[in-house]
């Protein structure tokens, strides 16, 4: 197969009469293409000759030489153009011929350059990953962010930069996935962490691998990850925890909540280890002090942490368990119905016996119940039933005569609440 053949070692050294002989091989087909490439009709012709050049090139040592070629950069602007152009099977041929030059070192990193921008453009990734030789992309990706065999650095830094653009289309995230599996990336988001380059920056790092450890591909990418699964999943964790702080802190507490949603107990495992649990609870507080987007992800983190009853024991003994009820509350009216996590969150901690005494303490209830009399005002159904729900909770744990005191909010909560019809029974505790 042609992948096969791409796999096979590249002679680094040939004997003059050899690579004589490969370039009298090509050198006609090279030049014909670039004559005649301008030329009406000659479409035809010109997929005949990539396609002979595409056979020709199977051979690692013919792929060399094509690589030495002194036109080499033309014949490959002319594929790209010939792409672009979705010019019948010459436009097959031509990704063919490309995906063949990835195994010289000399056009490496330029054809990935290539690729990068290709799939950038919805329609062009769709034909990039439908291709047959796209498995062979995939193997040239895994190896080179993997930094196995003779890749370079630029080598690696386009690597990384095709995966983060291939990434970007939700579309298509499934199958780029797929064929990064079949390749045997068994490290690599792991790898991918590692050698991420430093000049693109920490936010296109989380954000890249985020779309990696989210639904759909979460499950899928992750349990393919058969080596250095816990040593990516610690250095993750890590990166996330301490990048709270940064600007960016509203992107890292989604991508931890993403990762926490994985059924496989890896990141848990990890996180309950030493003291990364209480660093992540205070920079998750303390991040998160400015700014809707990061209250409502930290919010989304914290709801993905309730599911496990050794977690919910440890948060609620944190020394910022507190400040996270209360940050919670006071911002309770952001949510909506796609930000639901503050309304959740706080239904949560009471019904839970352990979490339940920091969300009835003082005035926290007098603040809910005035939250709520804004939220019921919410266009959504979703929001309001939420509501209803988190004000039953909180109705069975405020002493008799303590409403007396909160009339600017009954005066809001009580018509709003004679206009639902599933409120009935709330009136009358209210009363």
């Amino acid at each position: 197969s042609r992948e096969a053949r791409n796999q096979s070692v590249l002679a680094m050294t040939m004997p003059n009469r050899k690579r004589q002989r490969n370039y009298e091989l090509i050198e006609p087909l090279v030049e014909r293409l670039l004559t005649c490439h301008g030329e009406e009709l000659a479409e035809k012709d010109n997929a005949l000759r990539l396609n002979h050049l595409v056979h020709f090139t199977d051979d690692p040592n013919l792929a060399e030489t094509l690589a030495n070629h002194g036109k080499v950069k033309q014949l490959t602007e002319l594929c790209w153009r010939t792409v672009g152009a979705e010019m019948l099977t010459a436009h097959h041929e031509a990704i063919s011929l490309l995906v063949n030059l990835l195994v010289p070192q000399g056009t490496r990193s330029s054809i990935f350059h290539g690729f990068v921008l290709m799939v950038q453009q919805e329609e062009s990734c769709r034909t990039l990953l439908s291709h047959e030789d796209m498995p062979v992309v995939a193997h040239h990706l895994v190896k080179a962010i993997g930094k196995c065999g003779n890749v370079e650095e630029r080598d690696v830094l386009q690597a990384c930069n095709l995966v983060a653009a291939a990434m970007e289309n939700e579309k298509d995230r499934m199958d780029f996935c797929e064929a990064i599996i079949q390749a045997e990336g068994v490290s690599f988001l792991y790898h991918f962490f590692e050698n991420w380059p430093d000049q693109f920056g920490t936010a296109a790092l989380i954000r890249t691998l985020d779309r990696f450890l989210s639904s759909p591909v979460d499950e899928r990418m992750w349990n393919a990850q058969a080596e250095s699964r816990r040593e990516f999943a610690s250095d993750w964790l890590k990166l996330l925890t301490r990048e709270l702080l940064q600007p960016d802190g509203a992107l890292c507490a989604r991508a931890l909540g993403n990762t926490l949603q994985l059924r496989e107990g890896t990141f848990f495992q990890v996180l309950m280890q030493g003291k990364l649990f209480d660093h992540l609870i205070t920079n998750l507080v303390v991040g998160s002090k400015q700014g809707k987007d990061r209250i409502c992800a930290a919010m989304f983190t914290t709801r993905q942490l309730l599911g496990r009853s050794d977690v919910l024991k440890r948060l609620a003994s944190h020394p910022r368990f507190e400040p996270l009820v209360s940050l919670a509350i006071s911002n309770l009216q952001l949510a909506t119905e796609e930000e639901d996590d503050l309304l959740q969150v706080l239904t949560f901690f009471l019904q839970n016996d352990t979490t339940k005494r920091a969300v009835v303490s003082g005035s926290n209830p007098m603040q809910i119940i005035d939250a709520i009399s804004h939220l019921l005002d919410s266009p959504s159904q979703h929001v309001q039933e939420l509501s209803l729900e988190l004000l039953t909770q909180i109705l069975h744990y405020i002493e008799p005569g303590v409403l007396s005191g909160a009339s600017e909010a009954m005066t809001r909560l009580l018509p709003r609440l004679c206009g639902l019809d599933q409120a009935t029974d709330l009136m009358r505790r209210l009363l």
